[in-house]
């Protein structure tokens, strides 16, 4: 019998919104298949959403998966919790640093996601 497996590849690679000026957030629709020990695939849309904002307690990440109407939320992170800084948008950098400090909350929800939906 083969491992269970987890792929997911972007529909959109990302991207920054800036809806003030004291929060970032980043957003990520990605198709997502998983395939159990014996070889059956299940297919899967999911967001990973992540709200960086001036305060922790008011930070918050997400990842959702749609069932076919609306996002239901799969997992979530407290901003107590997350790796990305407080803070965010009043500091100096591109896009792509930007995006970088992301990274390691949104491996997490992915993760989350996988250990959730059964993968």
């Amino acid at each position: 019998m083969a491992a269970p497996t987890f792929a997911t590849k972007s529909r959109d690679g990302g991207r920054l919104e800036r809806p003030n000026g004291q929060r970032i957030e980043y957003l990520e629709v990605l198709d997502a298949t998983a395939t159990d020990g014996t070889g059956q695939a299940a297919k899967h849309r999911i967001r990973l959403y992540v709200s960086a904002d001036s305060y922790a307690a008011q930070s918050f990440a997400r990842v959702e998966r749609w069932d076919g109407n609306k996002w239901q939320t799969t997992a979530a992170i407290s901003g107590a919790h997350l790796s990305v800084p407080p803070g965010l948008a009043y500091q100096t950098g591109s896009d792509q640093d930007i995006r970088a400090k992301f990274a390691a909350d949104c491996t997490r929800l992915l993760k989350m996601a996988e250990d959730v939906l059964g993968f």
